[in-house]
């Protein structure tokens, strides 16, 4: 025990570790990554990058201001990283529900161990 109110939340280093966070004044365990952090947008997409109805499971997308524009000198990768409407694909496989809090079900890719660490 820590003595503090732990608060889940969402991010990756391409969002600049941030992206979505459970509210403060709800210090109950939710078993979801939260809501959007303001100015950021969350979406479920398919495989196509179109958005799914809530409940549906599908990839979770993100977009805002602390969201990498692309990486460098890779028109490719970006082609595929990215959705027509500017959302980075995230490769974690999650549902939002009618409040807008998302749960991560899954990972669409496996994790590989680098020099002890799941990347």
């Amino acid at each position: 025990a820590t003595g503090r109110t732990m608060l889940e939340g969402w991010g990756m280093s391409e969002t600049c570790a941030i992206g979505t966070k459970n509210p403060v004044n709800n210090p109950a365990f939710s078993g979801s990554i939260g809501l959007p952090l303001p100015g950021i947008d969350i979406a479920i997409k398919d495989e196509a990058g179109q958005s799914l109805p809530l409940g549906e499971s599908g990839e979770i997308c993100i977009r805002g201001p602390n969201v990498t524009p692309g990486y460098y000198n890779q028109p490719e990768e970006n082609a595929q990283a990215f959705t027509a409407d500017g959302f980075l694909r995230t490769g974690d496989i999650g549902s939002m529900d009618a409040q807008g809090y998302t749960r991560i079900i899954d990972r669409k890719k496996d994790m590989i161990l680098v020099s002890g660490f799941n990347v």
